[in-house]
């Protein structure tokens, strides 16, 4: 089982008020690295305190790239219909240099309405964007011309600067839906998800029918599913349930919030009434109970142990784990540190 480090965190403002926003962010993945895990992962959010602290994950990679020396850097996920093709591969050949050679890509197709206040005419087809996007950025990425109208209304070739160290660009999808699994599948791409909305037994479906296809279409070479999971570890199971319990509640109750924005854009055409504050006080306890109790890695090292060996019975190759949800800093280092020595100990190799 591989592990990773994810952030998405819940509140664009730290979390200790005497450290800088992306300390965190820069701490663990120089632990991470130090450790021999295989990857840091941020992901794309605009205009929302959950996750408006990574509305570029090109920028803050950057950061990562420069203090990092073997970490494989992901963006989890580029949400391309809402950038020109051209901006993707300019900026991640960048960070390719930066670190010399450690840049993935998960493409996402996004869903919150407010974020395409950047893209509007591109939501409806997103999902037809984001595939053409994709074939876009792999053709950039090898050198490969697009044809595009300048300020003059000239049609000209452009290519884009500068080149990326990695003849081919590692390209994930980011799924969580049968349709989203099988495209991956039959296109040879891993595959990033998570169990916001899924069961386990719904997970392990998915990621068996995932390598059916990709067998059928000879791909099954080529796949890998990465799962995100809020991690928190401590030397006892109940120091691990109660340090993590309120930031839960908090990070559950913003991810509410979030959803609650999408509701209110697509309304009237929805009609859903928004839930009362005791439903969603009911909502965010049976959310902490789900993930300390089995969506997460919450716990001492031989319950996320176990949790481990469970997952990957289920198919999965890698937990990206979600480290940002709210715990303060110095307990979130020392967490990180509980994660590493595990990572490390495990008899399988992390990398």
């Amino acid at each position: 089982m591989k592990v990773s480090l994810m952030f998405f965190a819940g509140r664009a403002a730290p979390i200790d008020q005497g450290s800088p926003l992306y300390q965190l962010l820069l701490d663990a993945a120089a632990l991470a690295d130090e450790a021999g895990m295989t990857a840091v992962w941020t992901p794309e959010r605009h205009f929302s305190q959950f996750g408006g602290t990574f509305p570029n994950p090109s920028v803050v990679s950057a950061a990562v790239a420069v203090t990092t020396k073997r970490l494989r850097i992901r963006a989890g996920s580029v949400i391309s219909p809402l950038h020109d093709p051209l901006r993707i591969a300019e900026e991640w050949a960048v960070v390719d240099n930066l670190s010399n050679g450690r840049v993935e890509l998960s493409f996402g197709s996004g869903w919150n309405t407010n974020d395409f206040v950047l893209a509007p005419d591109r939501y409806e087809d997103r999902r037809e964007a984001m595939r053409r996007d994709i074939d876009t950025v792999k053709a950039l990425w090898s050198g490969q011309p697009v044809t595009r109208r300048n300020g003059s209304g000239q049609e000209i070739e452009v290519r884009t600067l500068p080149c990326p160290v990695q003849a081919e660009l590692p390209i994930w999808l980011t799924a969580q839906s049968d349709a989203t699994f099988d495209s991956a599948a039959r296109s040879g791409l891993p595959v990033l998800t998570n169990l916001n909305f899924n069961s386990p037994d719904t997970l392990a479906r998915r990621c068996a029918a995932y390598r059916q296809a990709a067998d059928s279409t000879g791909q099954n070479g080529r796949t890998s599913v990465a799962l995100m999971l809020p991690t928190y570890l401590a030397p006892t199971d109940a120091a691990a349930r109660r340090q993590s319990a309120e930031p839960l509640r908090d990070y559950l109750r913003q991810n509410l919030n979030l959803r609650a924005d999408f509701a209110a854009g697509k309304r009237p055409a929805t009609q859903a009434s928004p839930p009362t504050p005791d439903e969603i006080e009911q909502i965010v306890e049976a959310g902490v109970r789900r993930v300390q109790d089995w969506a997460g890695l919450i716990g001492a090292p031989p319950t996320v142990a176990a949790r481990l060996d469970a997952f990957e019975a289920q198919g999965i190759d890698e937990i990206a784990c979600l480290v940002d949800f709210g715990t303060d800093h110095q307990s979130t280092m020392a967490s990180l540190g509980l994660l590493a020595e595990l990572a490390t100990s495990s008899s399988a190799p992390t990398n």
